[in-house]
């Protein structure tokens, strides 16, 4: 793993580790004084970082583990709640640093838990699933304060599949444009998603306006960030602008660079958003050679299928519960079986040995 410092306009490496497993996410916390790394076993690591001394291995402190593959971390914008998740449908919230305090766990997801996003500034968690469904949580409590279900049929179906995702739409990076404004990507649909979430009174959601837009020719989206957002007043209405750049796939079999707008405008009377994409932009700033180097799948993109295809061998497991009564049966007509032989072979021995000393 390589750390760079941006100053004077120039990136420079100030630290490099090596990391004995399979990293599956990592972020800056909000102070930017840790690094939070998961790995693909499940454990959870924080890594100070100080420019002004030496970065080694031994710096690795373990936060928290997982019995399952780790899919997607947050944390809260005052570091005091730690979200992690998993293949198997949980999500735990940790106190942050001192991750061994568990203060909830959120369970409802019915498949892998995808993606995480602390609500800034509250303690409401949003996450997405395997399932389909965004889920709004109090961290607190670890209870679900409202779903939402997002209709696979209602969105573009892309041009090109390379795998069946049972017709959900499976959600891979979410971001907030705003305090109540989501956009989403999905692993599943050529489409970029957003949507106005409003929270109220600790009870009440409220899934308002929502606007889509797809990639160029309908192509796989290959991963996406978002970059900035800017805000400008005009007496009870505010007008935001968001640029998301995303990785898409081209007609050509190659990778190509792209960005688009976002423009969310703000009604105060209704407290509604009324969101707006522009058509997507070509980035040509990055040459091909950079470009032709980029992983087609991306390594996130790898890890969310697998999880897909372990959600296949639910069958199986379905079976084994439907006869695990059959299977326990079995099990004790042999242990009396084994019982049973035992007693007669001890018995024929004590009727040798009576015969020997007669």
């Amino acid at each position: 793993m390589y750390l760079y410092s941006r100053k004077d306009h120039q990136w420079s490496l100030f630290a490099q580790l090596k990391i004995h497993k399979q990293v599956s996410y990592l972020f800056f916390t909000p102070t930017e004084r840790s690094l939070v790394i998961g790995d693909k076993s499940g454990d959870v690591f924080r890594l100070p970082v100080d420019e002004e001394r030496p970065i080694s291995e031994t710096d690795l402190t373990c936060l928290c583990g997982h019995l399952s593959i780790l899919s997607h971390l947050a944390i809260s914008d005052d570091e005091v709640f730690l979200a992690s998740c998993d293949r198997d449908e949980k999500i735990r919230i940790s106190r942050f640093p001192q991750a061994y305090i568990i203060q909830s766990f959120c369970l409802g997801h019915t498949s892998f838990v995808s993606q995480l996003g602390f609500i800034p500034n509250s303690r409401y968690l949003v996450s997405a699933g395997g399932d389909g469904d965004l889920k709004v949580w109090n961290c607190i409590t670890g209870q679900c304060l409202s779903t939402h279900h997002i209709v696979a049929d209602k969105l573009p179906s892309p041009t090109v599949s390379e795998f069946d995702f049972n017709s959900e739409a499976v959600v891979s990076r979410l971001y907030f444009a705003r305090n109540d404004v989501i956009v989403c990507s999905f692993l599943s649909h050529p489409v970029l998603l957003a949507f106005h979430l409003y929270v109220e009174n600790d009870e009440n959601v409220y899934w308002g306006s929502r606007s889509f837009t797809s990639t160029p020719d309908n192509l796989p989206l290959i991963d996406m960030v978002l970059t900035f957002s800017n805000n400008v007043e005009e007496n009870d209405n505010s007008i935001a602008h968001s640029l998301i750049v995303g990785l898409c796939s081209t007609p050509a079999g190659g990778v190509g660079l792209f960005s688009w707008r976002l423009t969310m405008q703000y009604n105060a009377c209704d407290k509604s958003y009324s969101l707006k994409w522009e058509d997507f932009q070509r980035i040509n700033c990055i040459s091909e050679d950079i470009l032709l180097r980029v992983p087609v799948p991306s390594p996130r993109t790898e890890l969310l299928k697998l999880f897909f295809k372990c959600k296949d061998n639910d069958s199986m497991i379905q079976a084994y519960e439907e006869n695990k009564k059959l299977h326990q049966e079995n099990v004790t007509q042999r242990h009396l079986r084994s019982q049973k032989i035992r007693k007669l072979s001890k018995a024929s021995q004590n009727n040798v040995d009576k015969e020997i000393s007669v």
